[in-house]
């Protein structure tokens, strides 16, 4: 099987969670951070990339990409 077909799964901490609903619902934060944040979101409450991808209107390959920058920089 092709290692880009697994989903990373992403767990948040509350204070990332608090943190990534601040960005989302700032009104003066970048629409790029915004856009991330929200991705993030989903992939924690366990979303597939095509439903964040719809929702969010980016691609499955651009969600993909974020959900696992998030994970690795965390490591």
């Amino acid at each position: 099987m092709n290692p880009s077909s697994f989903t990373v799964v992403v767990a948040i901490s509350d204070s990332e969670r608090n943190h990534l609903e601040t960005l989302v619902h700032s009104r003066s934060g970048e629409v790029r951070l915004h856009q991330r944040a929200q991705m993030i979101l989903l992939a924690a409450q366990g979303h597939s990339n095509q439903y964040i991808a719809r929702k969010t209107a980016h691609s499955r390959a651009t969600v993909r990409l974020w959900r696992e920058r998030f994970v690795s920089r965390r490591q």
